[in-house]
């Protein structure tokens, strides 16, 4: 499949068409810090009482990979 290229990620939001899903997808190519991260999953928790998270290959996790 290759690194960084989301075919998962893009799978993931193909399987829900409608949106229906408390999906978050997080690419490579978007880099966020793992906190801000941590805070919208936690948010959407909140919201909807649960939360699909979907992290594409190669994302930077920062000090979680250690």
């Amino acid at each position: 499949m290759g690194r960084k290229i989301g075919f998962i990620p893009a799978a993931a939001r193909l399987a829900d068409p409608n949106r229906e899903m408390p999906l978050q997808i997080y690419l490579t190519e978007k880099p966020l810090h793992p906190a801000q991260l941590a805070q919208q999953v936690s948010d959407q928790v909140r919201r909807v009482g649960r939360c699909l998270v979907v992290i594409s290959e190669g994302f930077d996790v920062g000090d979680l990979a250690t």
